[in-house]
């Protein structure tokens, strides 16, 4: 097995990832979550997994998801309703002990500019030093520990 790419190489399996996420003002746990869910609704079209609209949706239970993307539930709760706040996905309830319905969006160009912006509007210029400028030396201090008062 060779380690360099050749022209004749087989890609490996693959999830798709927008380049929208790169920029976007989101968790990577929800970047990889939304790259998770939009791979397996490819799935969803081929198996016909539609509503009564046309929609295709996703089901993915919870658990399952968590152990897809290696984090815990109440990780991957939050990373969901990242998404859902973002505008990216939308789940539907099934009822009890069933797994939602979760429906992937795809963002239009105004849309990912929104998710883009927030992000680069809270962006701080770097303050690093360029290799020419000299720095100071940085001064470590011992911190007091905390103090705990017993009754």
């Amino acid at each position: 097995m060779s380690d360099y790419m050749k022209t004749d190489t087989k890609l490996l399996p693959y999830l798709p990832f927008p380049r929208f996420l790169l920029g976007a003002d989101l968790t990577q746990t929800a970047k990889v979550l939304y790259a998770v869910l939009l791979d397996r609704s490819n799935l969803s079209r081929a198996n016909g997994w539609t509503d009564e609209d046309g929609n295709i949706f996703v089901v993915f239970p919870l658990n399952k998801l968590a152990d897809m993307v290696d984090k815990g539930p109440s990780t991957v709760k939050n990373a969901l309703n990242e998404l859902e706040a973002a505008g990216l996905i939308e789940r539907q309830r099934c009822g009890n002990g069933m797994p939602n319905r979760i429906y992937v969006k795809q963002p239009d160009g105004q849309e990912i500019d929104r998710l883009m912006d927030r992000k680069l509007a809270t962006r701080q210029p770097e303050s690093w030093p360029s290799d020419s400028q000299k720095t100071g030396c940085q001064i470590a201090r011992k911190l007091a520990p905390n103090k705990i008062s017993s009754p």
